[in-house]
C-alpha cells in the first residue's frame, strides 16, 4: 500500500488516503476516497508517502470516469433541491441561520450543510433529527466561515497570512498550502476583517490540523532531514565552502528540501546542489539566511537575561535604526544597545512611538521661559528632559536646581510674555 494526501469536500480538509500498489495516481487529479462517513471527491495534492506506523486510513476507492461524472452532476441536482428545503424548514422555525451551500457525498448517505455560524449552534440537535428524518439521510452542520489568519511556516518561521476555513487554538500544529509545497507552521490567530486584504498578496492556505497520522509520518521526515543535512555537511567540507549550515527541511512529499545556511558572502555551491540532488534524488533549495533569522530559530539568552524575543514573539522583523535610541535619550553605547546578534536591539522599538508622540507635545512648549513656582518665586527655566510615561517636563533653573512638571500644567500657565526662547525645547533626531 502507498500513502498520498489531498483535500475533500468544499471545505478542502487535509486527508491522508491509502492506495494500492499497483494503482498509477497523478497530481492534481480529482478521485473519490472512502472514509467512515461515506465516498468524498478528493483532489490529490501529493505523494506517495513513506510510512509503516498508519494502520485505519480512508483509501482510494476509484478514478472519476463518465458514470461517475453523471452520478456527480445527479448529486449536485439533489443538493439544489435539499438546500430549498432547508431554507424553508428554518424558515418556518424561525432559526436564524444562512445557509450558504450544501454538499452530499458521492453514495448520498450524508449532507453537509454549510452556514454563517462561527460556534456551534445550541439547541440544534433536536432540528437536525427532525431535518434527517426529511432528506432521510445523515446531517452535518459545518461553519462556512473564510477568514484570514496569521500564521508562521517552515523552520525559520516565516511569517503569512493564509487563508482559513476553519478557527484554531493558538500556536496549533497545522498543515498549510504554498506554491513550493505542504508545510508545517503554527497557527497565530485571526486577523481582523479590515485587514483581509493581506491574504490576496500570497497563495497560501490552511488545510488542516496536525493529527496523530501525520506525526508519525513527520518522525520519518524529520529523520531524513538529519541524514540529509550530514551528507550536506560532508559535501561542504570536501568542498571547503565556508558556510555555516543550520538544517535540513523537507516538504511533505519529500520532493524538495531547503538546506539553510548562514555565510559571510556569496557561496558558489553549483557543485554541492549537483551531489546532493545525485544523492538524495530530489529537488534541492539553498537558502541563506540572516543572523536574526539564525537567533531566531534557535533560542538563546539575550544581554537583558530573558530569552531573545525574536525566538519568543517576534514573527516579522521591522526595522530599527539608531534615530530610536536617540529618540529615548539612551546612552549611545554600541555594547548597550546591540544585541547578540550585533544588531541594534529590537527593543528599542516598543517604546520609541511613545516617545516620539509626547516631544512632538512638548515642542508645542518654548525652550526658555519665566516660570513661577510653588513658592511663588519667578525663575528663568529652559526644557532639559521629560518623561513620556508620566506625562512631565524637567525644567533647569539658572542655580541648575531641576524640577519635573506635568506637561498639561506648563501648557496650561506659560503665557507669551512669560517666552523668552520660542525655539523647540526637544532636537529630533536625524533619520539613522
Amino acid at each position: 500500500m502507498k500513502l498520498y494526501y489531498g483535500t475533500r469536500r468544499r471545505t478542502e480538509d487535509f486527508t491522508l488516503f491509502k492506495v494500492k500498489s499497483d494503482v498509477r495516481i497523478g497530481h492534481e487529479n480529482e478521485i473519490l476516497v472512502n472514509t467512515t462517513d461515506g465516498i468524498w471527491r478528493t483532489k490529490v495534492l501529493g505523494g506517495p508517502i513513506r510510512c509503516d506506523d498508519i494502520q485505519v486510513l480512508p483509501e482510494f476507492n476509484s478514478y472519476i470516469g463518465k458514470a461517475e461524472k453523471n452520478i456527480i452532476e445527479h448529486n449536485e441536482t439533489i443538493e439544489r433541491e435539499f438546500r430549498e428545503e432547508l431554507i424553508s424548514y428554518l424558515s418556518s422555525k424561525n432559526i436564524q441561520l444562512k445557509v450558504a451551500e450544501v454538499e452530499i457525498n458521492f453514495n448520498r448517505t450524508k449532507l453537509l450543510i454549510y452556514h454563517d455560524k462561527e460556534v456551534k449552534i445550541p439547541d440544534i440537535e433536536l432540528d437536525q433529527k427532525e431535518i434527517e428524518k426529511i432528506l432521510k439521510m445523515d446531517v452535518e452542520f459545518v461553519p462556512a466561515i473564510e477568514k484570514t489568519a496569521s500564521i508562521t511556516c517552515k523552520f525559520t518561521h516565516d511569517f503569512e497570512f493564509a487563508e482559513t476555513k476553519r478557527i484554531y487554538s493558538k500556536n496549533e500544529k497545522i498543515i498549510i498550502k504554498k506554491e513550493d509545497g505542504i508545510w508545517i507552521g503554527n497557527f497565530l490567530g485571526i486577523v481582523p476583517d479590515e485587514k483581509k486584504v493581506f491574504s490576496k498578496m500570497n497563495n497560501i492556505t490552511i488545510l488542516g490540523i496536525v493529527d496523530e497520522n501525520l506525526e508519525n509520518i513527520l518522525k520519518n521526515i524529520h529523520s531524513a532531514e538529519k541524514k540529509a543535512l550530514s551528507i550536506c555537511r560532508e559535501f561542504a567540507q570536501k568542498e571547503k565552502l565556508e558556510m555555516n549550515l543550520l538544517n535540513a527541511e523537507y516538504s511533505l512529499d519529500e520532493r524538495k528540501v531547503f538546506f539553510y545556511y548562514t555565510a559571510e558572502g556569496r557561496i558558489d555551491f553549483r557543485t554541492l546542489v549537483r551531489q546532493l540532488a545525485e544523492a538524495l534524488k530530489t529537488r534541492i533549495e539553498m537558502k541563506q539566511i540572516g543572523i536574526r533569522d539564525e537567533l531566531r530559530t534557535f533560542p538563546t539568552i539575550g544581554i537583558c537575561g530573558q530569552q531573545t524575543c525574536c525566538s519568543r514573539f517576534i514573527h516579522k522583523f521591522e526595522p530599527v535604526v539608531l534615530k530610536m535610541a536617540k529618540m529615548q535619550n539612551l546612552d549611545i553605547n554600541t555594547e548597550k544597545i546591540t544585541g547578540i546578534c550585533n544588531r541594534l536591539l529590537c527593543c528599542l522599538r516598543y517604546e520609541c512611538n511613545i516617545y516620539e508622540e509626547f516631544v512632538k507635545k512638548v515642542n508645542t512648549l518654548p525652550k526658555k521661559f519665566n516660570y513661577t513656582n510653588e513658592n511663588n518665586e519667578k525663575k528663568k527655566v529652559e526644557i532639559v528632559g521629560f518623561n513620556p510615561v508620566k506625562e512631565t517636563v524637567v525644567l533647569k533653573n539658572e542655580n541648575y536646581y531641576r524640577e519635573s512638571i506635568p506637561f498639561a500644567r506648563l501648557k496650561e500657565e506659560i503665557k507669551n510674555e512669560d517666552i523668552i526662547d520660542k525655539r523647540r525645547p526637544i532636537d529630533i533626531p536625524d533619520k539613522g
